[in-house]
């Protein structure tokens, strides 16, 4: 039989019938629909046994002692003897409050001193209710409401950092992120981290129960004034996370020759022009994949670099080198724009610039610009370059390989 059912032959409430279940009074057969949902299902003998329960419970016996008696008859005679020593003693000394109470007299005016005077013997060894012990209703709820907002204000931060992270690294094609540019969020997040630091020190005070000592009203004033504090920086922590995300510390950067000119959105749209002025749709048949063992991999004269950062400024390197045969090197070089703005030798490669603009700040490049297609006859490779950059302490990539 079901639970409704149950409850209504027992007389007892559902809460106290699961409560019997979770303490092995009773074992009815339970099982889990597809849903996971648990179903209960009573037999007769349940049924008996709770009505049984129900009785030694309305006469004072603990649920403990019930398991007891219960589970091993042996031990039925030594808890009847414990349960009657336990009432008798209580009795005794309720007729001994009455006798006292009696004793005062038959006075109209009887002070609460004289009511205390005559009980205080009698009820010297007694503990106070443990009803009066807890905390009230009220306090209980200020107290859970206080864990709760405490709770959401430190993960509040938690998700805020997160987006931020991962919001900074879909913005990117090739995302890459160290532990400096974590630290560098972090900064842009500091009021997130005191709100977190504020918002624990409050679930801290508040996540046990509220007691009736002057610790107790301490903890919870301190409680609110970190939560109101907390509050209070959420709209200027706000402005330092758009502040973050206007300024990624996450940045694009790939050496992958399958990535040739797959680059970010910004980047084509921009520069895309420039770029397929000198760099060819595609890498050349000589300089392409091979397969070694059925596995396809670049030559290692094939290079490729490409890197993209908006932190400050917009700024990227893009550069590609390759060997190739005779026919495609001496197509490559005749292909090669001939508008270019000047030329020069470093080494043995012939470096035609189409755009060479540099703006030297304290020795270091802080402005460039360039667009380069330099190619070398004795090793027939070729290199295409642009590198842009509005305020860069790096200076281009092309300046850091071998000539």
């Amino acid at each position: 039989m079901k639970m409704k059912t149950v409850t209504e032959l027992t007389g007892l409430t559902d809460r106290a019938v699961r409560l019997y279940i979770d303490n092995g009074l009773i074992k009815p057969e339970i099982s889990e629909n597809y849903a996971g949902r648990k179903n209960i299902e009573f037999s007769d003998n349940d049924v008996d046994r709770l009505k049984n329960i129900a009785v030694l419970r309305k006469a004072g016996f603990s649920i403990s002692d019930i398991g007891l008696l219960i589970s091993d008859s042996s031990q039925t005679r030594s808890i009847l003897d414990s349960f009657i020593e336990c009432n008798e003693k209580e009795i005794e000394n309720k007729r001994e409050i009455i006798s006292r109470l009696r004793s005062i007299g038959s006075e109209q005016d009887i002070s609460v001193e004289t009511v205390c005077q005559a009980l205080s013997a009698s009820v010297s060894e007694e503990k106070v209710p443990d009803a009066d012990m807890m905390h009230s209703e009220r306090d209980e709820a200020d107290r859970k409401f206080a864990v709760v907002l405490s709770v959401i204000l430190m993960l509040l931060p938690i998700l805020v950092y997160v987006f931020i992270t991962v919001n900074n690294m879909l913005s990117f094609r090739y995302s890459v992120i160290t532990a400096d540019d974590l630290l560098f969020n972090l900064v842009f997040c500091s009021g997130w981290v005191l709100i977190f630091v504020m918002a624990a020190v409050s679930f801290l005070l508040c996540r046990k129960e509220y007691s009736f000592s002057k610790g107790r009203k301490r903890h919870k004033t301190a409680s609110e004034i970190l939560i109101l504090f907390c509050i209070s920086l959420l709209l200027p922590s706000s402005g330092l996370s758009l502040f973050a995300l206007g300024f990624p510390s996450v940045y694009s950067q790939t050496s992958d020759a399958w990535n040739y000119l797959i680059l970010d959105s910004d980047v084509e749209q921009i520069y895309g022009t420039d770029i397929m002025k000198i760099f060819p749709e595609s890498i050349p048949e000589s300089a392409d994949v091979e397969y070694d063992a059925n596995i396809p991999t670049f030559p290692y004269t094939t290079r490729y670099y490409y890197m993209y950062e908006t932190r400050w400024d917009m700024s990227f390197d893009l550069f590609a080198e390759w060997t190739l045969n005779e026919d495609e090197f001496k197509k490559a070089v005749e292909d090669a724009p001939d508008d270019f703005v000047h030329s020069e030798y470093k080494g043995s490669w012939n470096c035609l610039f189409y755009q060479d603009t540099e703006q030297i700040v304290a020795d270091d490049p802080r402005y460039y610009s360039y667009l380069i297609f330099a190619y070398n006859e004795q090793t027939r490779s070729v290199r295409y370059i642009a590198s842009y950059a509005v305020d860069s302490v790096d200076g281009p990539y092309y300046q850091t390989v071998e000539w």
